[in-house]
C-alpha cells in the first residue's frame, strides 16, 4: 500500500503557492501541515514521544471507525480519516447500503475548529452521562468532542482510551499550529483549497472551463475573452508537457498546473490601489522604496512617528520576497503588500490588544463585559439552556454571567428561565464550567449574577457546590478588609469569583426575598416582570418568588443585591458592596432628566442594566447610552448577532479583551455639577474614512451560483446621541472579488472614548432585501490611522479570512 505519509508530502510539495522567498522545503521525516514548521513535529517532545506521535498520525491517515453521538443521544458508526493535507477530516457511513453506492464523504476543516474537548464536557455528552446504561458501556476516557466554529460540537467515541488519545492529540496539535500561523501561511492553504475544489476532474490540473467556474465561485465576473487572456497569460501547459508522456491529441488541451494557478490567481488579484500608493512615494522611476522612503511613509501617512531606519530595515528583511531587493535594503510592491497585510498593520491598533489600562481602581470605576441569561442559546421562552453558552461567553472575555437558579429534581438545583419552556441544566455543571473556562481569556474577576429562587434546602446544596467546586477562588465577606471604604480592584481580584445575589442582613438567619432587588416590577397590562431576569408573570405567580435566603448561601455572596428605590436613599444608606439591577425601561425613565444623577450614583455603587421582559427573541438594546451614563454592568444577550451586540463585544476587545475598561476620567473625577459645561466645551474630532476597496468577498448566503455580488459599504458611528451617524458608498456592479469605491466619508465625534465604528458590506438588490456580506466593529479609540486593512466577519460572527476591506483613516481635532 502507498505510504500515506509520503502521499501527504507530495500533495503539499505540488501545491507550494508562496513566493520564491517564502516557499519552504518539506522535511522528509514529518507530515506537513504548516507553512512555518511544515510538519507535525512536536515542539517540546522527546524522541520517544515524537515516535508515538508519528504512529498516531499514521492511524489517523489510515482512518478508523468512531461512534458519532447526536444531539438526540443517538449513536451512529462513521468512518473518519485524516486527509493527507493534514487540514481536513473526512467521514462517511462505513456500511454500504443495499442497492446504493457508498455514502459520499463529508469534510471537516480542522483549522477552523476551536478546540478538542475530552470526556463528558459538552451538552450532548453531559446529557448522556446522566444515563447509567451509557456510562456503564462507554467510559469518559473514550469520549472526545470537536468544537466547531459556530460553537456546536461533533461528539465522538473512540474504540479505546488509547485511540481517543491518538485522535485528540493529533487534532489538537493541528488546531494549535493553525492558530499560530501567520496570514501568509493561511493564505497559501486557502489557495490550495481553491485549487483542489476547482479541479472537478481530479486530475491535478485546471482547464479553461474549470477556471470559468472558479471565477463564479470567487464572486468575479469576466467575459470569456477576458478570462481566456488571463488564462493564457498565467502560463498554460498541455497535458503532454505536464505529464512528460506521449498522450493522445485530446489530452493536449491547455491547462494550468499548481504553479500556473498561482500565477492565474495573482493576475486576478492585482491591487491597483496599492500600486497607486506605492508609486506616489517611489522616487523618480524607481520601482522600489529605500529605508528613508519607507520611514517617511510610516511617519507621515501611517502616523507611526517612532519608526527608526533600523526598524525599516527589519521590515524589509521580514516582508520583501526578492533577495536582490533585500540585499540592498529596498522594498518592492510585493513586499509593501505583504507588510500592509500583516495583522499588526490592520485597523485595530496593536497596542490595544494588550492590557494597558490602570487596573488598580475600585471595581465601580470600570465598565464590565456582562451577559444576560447566559445559559440560553436562543430565545427566552423555548430556548435551549447550555453550558456551551457559558463557555462561549467566557472565552470572549465576558466577566459577568447570569445564573437563574431554581429547585431541581432529586434535590439538585438547576439553571433555567423560570415560568417558561426553556430547558434546564445543573447548577453544579455550570460551576464546573466556570472553574474550567473562567480565566482562560482573562485573569480578572468573574462575577456570578445569581437570581436565587431555590428553597432553603437547595440553597444549602448550592453553597456546598460553591465550596467544593470553586473553593478558595470565591471572594466573599471573609476575604474582605472590613475597614475598606471601597470595592477591591480588578488587580486585587485576579483569579477570583465574586457572587452577586440575595444576602442576609447582619444578625438575621433567614430573610424573605420580598425586600431584595430581584423581586418584581409592574409591567404592561398588569403583568409582573421579575427584576433582574425580565421574566413576565401574573401577580398570582409572585407568591412563588417569596423564598427565603439561607445563611450558608448568603455567606458566599459578596455583592448584595438590593432593590433600587431612589438616588437619595442609595446615597444616604447604601453600601459600596451593594448592587442594584435596573431594566432598560427603568433606566430610560431615570435618564429622562439627564445622566447626572446616574453618574453620581455609579461613583459609589455598581449598577446592572438588563433587557426588558418583552425581548423574548433575545434581542438587545443599544448599550452605549447606559455606558454613557456610567452604568458598569450593562448585560446583553450574547447569543444575539445583531449590530447592538456586535458593537458591545467590539468595545470590550479594547484593553487586551480582558473584559474590564477603565471609565473615562470625567465619569470618575469631574464635579457632576460641572458636567454640562464639560460637555459644551468639548470640541469634536473629525474622522475622515476613505473606503478604498475590498478583497475576495464571499457571496452572501442564499445567492444563486451564477449571480455576482453588487457590494456597497455602510459606515456607522454608535455613541452619544450627537455622535450617532450612518453613511454609505455607492455600489459596484458584478464584482465581489476586488471592488473599488474610493469614497470618503466624514464624521464628527465628540466623545470618541465611548464611540464604536461599524463597517457593513452589503449586496445591493433592487428586488429584495440587501443581504449582509460581512461586518466589522471597532472602538474609535482603537483605530490605527493611515492605510489599513479591515478583517471581516459573516452574520454568524465567523471570520471571513482572506476577505478584507481596505480603508484610509485620517483624524483631525477641530
Amino acid at each position: 500500500m502507498t505510504n500515506l505519509l509520503e502521499a501527504g508530502r507530495s500533495v503539499l510539495r505540488s501545491l507550494s503557492f508562496g513566493g520564491a522567498k517564502h516557499r519552504r522545503t518539506i522535511p522528509e521525516s514529518a507530515v506537513t501541515i504548516n507553512g512555518q514548521n511544515t510538519s507535525l513535529e512536536m515542539e517540546n517532545g522527546t524522541q520517544i514521544e515524537q515516535i508515538e506521535f508519528d504512529k498516531a498520525v499514521q492511524v489517523l491517515l489510515k482512518g478508523e471507525t468512531l461512534i458519532k453521538v447526536t444531539v438526540h443521544n443517538k449513536l451512529y458508526s462513521r468512518f473518519y480519516r485524516l486527509d493527507p493535507d493534514c487540514q481536513t477530516l473526512h467521514y462517511h457511513d462505513p456500511v454500504r447500503r443495499y442497492g446504493s453506492c457508498q455514502a459520499k464523504s463529508r469534510p471537516i476543516d480542522l483549522l477552523s475548529l476551536k478546540e478538542v474537548r475530552m470526556g463528558y464536557k459538552t451538552d450532548v455528552f453531559n446529557a448522556c452521562s446522566k444515563s447509567r446504561s451509557f456510562t456503564a458501556r462507554i467510559s469518559a476516557d473514550r469520549c472526545f468532542s470537536l468544537i466547531l466554529p459556530n460553537g456546536e460540537s461533533l461528539n465522538l467515541i473512540a474504540p479505546t482510551s488509547e485511540s481517543r488519545k491518538e485522535w485528540a492529540n493529533v487534532i489538537q496539535h493541528i488546531i494549535g499550529k493553525g492558530q499560530q500561523e501567520d496570514r501568509e501561511t493561511r493564505m497559501e492553504k486557502w489557495l490550495r483549497k481553491q485549487f483542489k475544489q476547482a479541479d472537478t476532474s481530479g486530475d491535478g490540473f485546471l482547464n479553461f472551463d474549470e477556471c470559468m467556474l472558479l471565477l463564479d465561485h470567487l464572486n468575479l465576473h469576466f467575459s470569456k475573452e477576458q478570462a481566456a487572456e488571463i488564462f493564457k497569460k498565467a502560463g498554460t501547459v498541455t497535458r503532454r508537457q505536464a505529464s512528460g508522456e506521449a498522450l493522445e491529441l485530446p489530452h493536449q488541451q491547455e491547462v494550468l498546473n499548481a504553479e500556473g494557478f498561482r500565477r492565474f490567481y495573482a493576475l486576478l488579484s492585482e491591487r491597483g490601489d496599492l500600486q497607486k500608493i506605492f508609486t506616489e512615494f517611489a522616487e523618480g522611476d524607481h520601482q522600489t522604496w529605500t529605508t528613508k522612503t519607507l520611514q517617511k511613509f510610516l511617519r507621515e501617512v501611517q502616523h507611526e512617528e517612532d519608526q527608526t531606519l533600523e526598524a525599516c530595515e527589519f521590515i524589509i528583511k521580514s516582508f520583501e520576497p526578492m533577495d536582490e531587493n533585500q540585499s540592498q535594503n529596498l522594498l518592492g510592491l510585493a513586499g509593501f503588500r505583504n507588510y500592509l497585510l500583516n495583522q499588526r498593520q490592520f485597523l485595530f491598533h496593536y497596542k490595544n490588544r494588550q492590557v494597558f489600562h490602570n487596573m488598580t481602581h475600585p471595581l465601580k470605576d470600570y465598565f464590565i463585559a456582562s451577559s444576560h441569561n447566559t445559559y440560553l442559546t436562543s430565545n427566552q421562552l423555548t430556548g435551549v439552556s447550555s453550558v456551551e453558552a457559558y463557555i462561549s461567553c467566557l472565552l470572549t472575555g465576558c466577566r459577568c454571567v447570569e445564573l437563574d437558579c431554581w429547585d431541581g429534581d432529586d434535590g439538585e438545583p438547576v439553571i433555567t428561565h423560570g415560568h417558561t419552556l426553556t430547558s434546564k441544566i445543573l447548577f453544579r455543571d455550570v460551576l464546573t464550567t466556570i472553574r474550567d473556562y473562567g480565566f482562560k481569556a482573562s485573569p480578572y474577576p468573574v462575577i456570578l449574577s445569581i437570581e436565587n429562587h431555590c428553597s432553603v434546602e437547595q440553597q444549602h446544596v448550592m453553597a456546598a457546590h460553591l465550596t467544593s467546586i470553586l473553593g478558595e477562588s470565591i471572594y466573599n465577606m471573609s476575604s474582605i478588609n472590613t475597614n475598606s471604604a471601597a470595592l477591591p480592584s480588578p488587580e486585587d481580584l485576579k483569579g477570583r469569583v465574586i457572587l452577586k445575589g440575595k444576602k442576609l442582613k447582619a444578625g438575621i438567619s433567614k430573610q424573605s426575598s420580598e425586600e431584595d432587588d430581584d423581586m418584581a416590577q409592574t409591567g404592561i397590562d398588569g403583568a409582573v416582570v421579575e427584576e433582574g431576569t425580565g421574566t413576565s408573570m401574573q401577580p398570582k405567580q409572585l407568591e412563588n418568588l417569596k423564598t427565603k435566603t439561607s445563611e450558608a448561601f448568603s455567606k458566599e455572596v459578596f455583592l448584595g443585591a438590593v432593590k433600587f428605590r431612589s438616588f437619595k436613599q442609595s446615597k444616604e444608606t447604601g453600601h459600596h458592596s451593594e448592587m442594584s439591577s435596573l431594566s432598560e425601561a427603568k433606566f430610560t425613565e431615570l435618564s429622562k432628566t439627564g445622566r447626572h444623577a446616574l453618574l453620581a450614583h455609579t461613583r459609589h455603587q455598581l449598577v446592572r442594566i438588563y433587557p426588558g421582559g418583552l425581548r423574548t427573541d433575545s434581542s438587545n438594546y443599544n448599550p452605549l447610552p447606559m455606558l454613557h451614563a456610567g452604568c458598569q454592568i450593562v448585560a446583553l444577550n450574547y447569543q444575539d448577532r445583531k449590530p447592538e451586540t456586535q458593537i458591545y463585544k467590539a468595545m470590550f476587545k479594547d484593553n487586551g479583551g480582558c473584559g474590564y475598561l477603565l471609565k473615562p476620567s470625567y465619569m470618575r473625577e469631574h464635579d457632576i455639577d460641572e458636567l454640562d459645561k464639560h460637555d459644551e466645551n468639548r470640541q469634536p474630532v473629525s474622522m475622515r474614512i476613505t473606503v478604498i476597496s475590498a478583497q475576495q468577498l464571499p457571496k452572501p448566503e442564499g445567492i444563486d451560483d451564477e449571480d455576482i455580488s453588487d457590494p456597497y459599504v455602510t459606515v456607522q458611528i454608535f455613541g452619544s446621541s450627537r455622535d450617532c451617524n450612518k453613511q454609505a458608498t455607492t455600489y459596484v456592479r458584478n464584482n465581489g472579488f476586488n471592488p473599488v469605491w474610493n469614497q470618503a466619508l466624514v464624521f464628527l465625534i465628540y466623545e470618541p472614548e465611548i464611540a464604536v465604528l461599524r463597517f457593513e458590506i452589503k449586496d445591493y438588490d433592487r428586488r429584495s432585501t440587501d443581504e449582509t456580506i460581512g461586518h466589522y466593529s471597532i472602538p474609535v479609540n482603537c483605530l490605527q490611522l493611515g492605510y489599513r486593512h479591515v478583517e471581516l466577519f459573516d452574520k454568524h460572527d465567523v471570520n471571513l479570512e482572506p476577505s478584507t476591506l481596505f480603508v484610509n483613516v485620517e483624524r483631525r481635532h477641530l
